[in-house]
């Protein structure tokens, strides 16, 4: 018997003597035998490092650097740390992911309150909203055509609701209907 199995043998007989149970199962088989070797192999199990696959940041940063109007040569470490950062992020970002969802009249142009202004992402803020803005679908930019339509449905909807309207619209094809039969 091992040195290190005589101690863990000790460690759980003495333990299980405080409780008054009786070591063995069989006469052969002692059950702090068994409980030493399974805590010894639990102890010599080696572990092996997770390592993350290896991100290139290179086109990361220099996706940043051009969304986000940076001269790339200038600020590099800036560029580079924050593409560390977002590189933790899901879904994975790559260069083409980042061009599709800010650049010019893209998702963070159409879909964000400050793209929306016409304002640049800065590196934080395309780091914050980078999970809100790749997993909406992209959206269209709206017409001027389509918010007419949209402003107009929603007058119409308002008018017709209203109980003033309606008392008026009855009204009015009551009159329309009475010069219509010629009374």
């Amino acid at each position: 018997m091992t040195t290190k199995r005589r101690e863990l043998r000790q460690v759980i007989q003495d333990r299980l003597d405080g409780y008054g149970v009786l070591c063995t199962i069989a006469h052969e088989t002692p059950l702090c035998d068994a409980l030493a070797d399974a805590a010894l192999a639990l102890l010599t199990v080696k572990r092996k490092p997770r390592k993350k696959p290896a991100v290139n940041l290179l086109p990361i940063a220099q996706a940043l650097a051009k969304v986000c109007i940076i001269d790339f040569a200038s600020n590099s470490a800036k560029l580079f740390a924050e593409a560390k950062r977002l590189s933790k992020a899901t879904p994975l970002p790559t260069r083409e992911l980042i061009l599709a969802h800010y650049a010019t009249g893209k998702t963070w142009y159409n879909d964000d309150w400050r793209g929306k202004k016409g304002n640049v992402p800065t590196l934080g803020q395309v780091r914050l909203t980078w999970a809100k803005l790749v997993s909406a679908p992209a959206t269209t930019p709206p017409t001027l055509q389509s918010n007419f339509d949209r402003d107009m449905a929603r007058s119409r909807k308002r008018m017709l609701d209203d109980p003033q309207y309606q008392a008026f619209h009855a009204q009015a094809v009551a009159e329309s209907e009475a010069t219509a039969t010629g009374q």
